[in-house]
């Protein structure tokens, strides 16, 4: 397991300066529109990486987690971990954009490529754009989009299941933030929303023949909880007749 310094975040302040901010609905676009990609950020609160007990798995969601007080964002998980468990994060991360890819092109906005600003835009290790200058991403299209997701816990419950064996459960609570703004600098889409994972992570925490295990008995799928967080945002700024037939089940 390669490790590094993590720094603190301060995700509960960001969350409170964009809870401030004044919420925009998407509305469909009458013709298609492209979209850039400007910046998809994930932080995670109380990030545990020791709850990765082996080199052969990895989820973001089972990385938040108690008694952990460090934050993390997608720079500091990567150099934790082994190239098979960094494939892992990156899978969740890929299905993530592509749920809301999936969803903006029912609107008919399409979200281009995630490396399309390579080369005008600081990347993170899994791909992802950080941090454009601005004016870059209009030379791609005439709308740049931002995203960020916190990923923290709700409902923590550490309880002893029999003698050797702790049991772990918490349920992934996921804050959905996304900007759209368009080349004149008008935000054309500001909103945000809480999302609760309908099933919670269990973790065994077991001592076997003097070995501390941990195991992760089950998960719910990031994929899941992002396509949960767009329906409730995109239904909310579109005509009763579409509300349905957006939706990705």
């Amino acid at each position: 397991m390669k490790k590094s310094i993590i720094s603190l975040l301060a995700i509960l302040p960001v969350l409170f300066l964009s809870a401030c901010s004044p919420t925009v609905l998407i509305k469909t676009s009458p013709e298609q529109q492209n979209v850039v990609l400007s910046s998809f950020r994930f932080h995670i609160e109380h990030f545990n990486p020791y709850n990765f007990y082996t080199g052969n798995f990895a989820s973001l969601l089972v990385s938040a987690s108690p008694p952990s007080m460090f934050n993390a964002d997608l720079k500091q998980v990567y150099p934790m971990y082994s190239k098979k468990q960094n494939k892992m994060i990156k899978s969740e991360v890929d299905s993530t954009f592509d749920v809301i890819q999936n969803h903006l092109g029912k609107l008919n906005y399409n979200l281009l490529p995630a490396n399309t600003l390579k080369g005008e835009a600081e990347y993170d290790p899994y791909g992802y754009p950080t941090d454009t200058k601005p004016g870059k991403a209009f030379k791609k299209a005439d709308l740049a989009l931002q995203v960020d997701i916190y990923i923290d816990e709700d409902f923590v419950n550490r309880f002893f299941a029999y003698p050797g064996l702790f049991q772990l459960t918490y349920t992934p609570r996921i804050t959905t933030i996304m900007k759209m703004v368009n080349s004149a600098g008008k935000t054309v889409w500001s909103q945000q929303t809480i999302t609760l994972a309908e099933t919670p992570v269990t973790i065994n925490d077991q001592v076997l023949g003097g070995l501390r295990q941990l195991t992760v008995n089950q998960k719910p799928e990031l994929a899941d909880i992002i396509n949960q967080a767009m329906n409730e945002m995109l239904k909310k700024g579109l005509p009763k007749n579409q509300k349905e037939t957006t939706a990705v089940g």
